[in-house]
């Protein structure tokens, strides 16, 4: 069995996400679309991606903030995808 390269994609604009996400997995990689940033904290924890794509403007929790949680814990690659 191959291991994909696993993608966790934080953005709460639905459209966003299942664009990335179709793009990616036609490449093979395993993503998971979030959409709230206290729900992508969790979510990094038990999906353990390999690379994160965070937007900034999010609900729960911004994506600065996101983004310092994942580095409490981890060094992958953070990837900042916005319009700002």
């Amino acid at each position: 069995m191959i291991n994909k390269t696993k993608v966790l994609v934080i953005d709460d604009d639905v459209n966003i996400c299942e664009v990335i996400r179709l793009y990616m997995e036609k490449e093979g990689f395993e993503v998971l679309p979030v959409y709230n940033g206290r729900k992508a904290v969790e979510e990094f924890s038990k999906f353990t991606p390999n690379i994160v794509i965070l937007d900034i403007m999010l609900p729960g929790a911004d994506g600065w903030q996101v983004c310092r949680e994942i580095r409490k814990i981890s060094n992958i690659p953070i990837i900042m995808l916005s319009a700002r």
